[in-house]
């Protein structure tokens, strides 16, 4: 709704972590800019092989010209094209995985010569910083998990995560699905949960690494905030 819009674009335009990090040239920028082409494109197209093919460019785009971790951008239409059970949902899938990693070693021959991206990738990941702390058995990966909260995207937005959360709470146990919202707080509420649990697997996770979650957990504080207005004001009519 308009309403919801409205209240998206204001947390989000005077969103401190927001206004700082987009000073700085990082590709942490360029990646939420993408980010922000995957989203608008997943919610005003429809469940077909063409819009597939689409969404797997851009999020291959955005993993490429961003940050790798932006193919879990993939979680946001897969959750919601399995929320749906449509007939078409695995065709989908498979042409989304398919037109991601053509458009990745397209990318990657045309702007390196080769291929050796992914052993970059893999070389950071897990050789730079330490072997991924969320990889040693049998209690590693949950100890980070654990301690995400802790890794600094919640003290420097106090009042979104508390918001945030006090939708997801409201919207699980509270309320009845709204047609309306299902398709953006399902494709965000996918991702948001897909980014922690697969960041919760390195040891390397600094706070640019996570500021993009401030946009779901923005969108799903917005649709609660949206909500709550509404039945506040037919509430007070009757």
């Amino acid at each position: 709704s308009g309403r919801a819009i409205l209240i998206i674009t204001v947390l989000l335009t005077f969103n401190y972590v927001l206004i700082l990090y987009s000073r700085l040239p990082f590709s942490e920028n360029a990646l939420l800019f993408l980010t922000a082409l995957v989203a608008g494109t997943f919610l005003a197209s429809q469940a077909t092989p063409r819009g597939s093919l689409v969404l797997g460019v851009l999020i291959a785009s955005a993993a490429f010209f961003g940050k790798a971790f932006g193919l879990i951008l993939a979680v946001g239409p897969i959750g919601w094209w399995l929320s749906e059970s449509t007939d078409r949902r695995w065709t989908l899938i498979g042409l989304l995985a398919g037109s991601t990693i053509a458009t990745l070693f397209a990318l990657s021959l045309l702007f390196h010569g080769n291929i050796e991206l992914v052993s970059f990738l893999w070389t950071h990941g897990t050789q730079v910083h330490g072997f991924p702390h969320g990889l040693e058995l049998p209690f590693g990966f949950f100890e980070n998990l654990i301690s995400f909260a802790r890794t600094g995207l919640h003290e420097y937005t106090p009042f979104l995560s508390i918001g945030f959360y006090l939708a997801l709470v409201w919207t699980i146990f509270f309320t009845e699905p709204d047609s309306r919202f299902r398709k953006p707080v399902t494709f965000m509420l996918s991702w948001l949960v897909a980014w922690i649990v697969i960041l919760s697997i390195f040891n390397y996770r600094p706070l640019r690494y996570q500021y993009l979650l401030i946009v779901p957990m923005t969108v799903v504080a917005a649709v609660w905030l949206c909500r709550a207005n509404e039945m506040v004001r037919r509430n007070t009519k009757v």
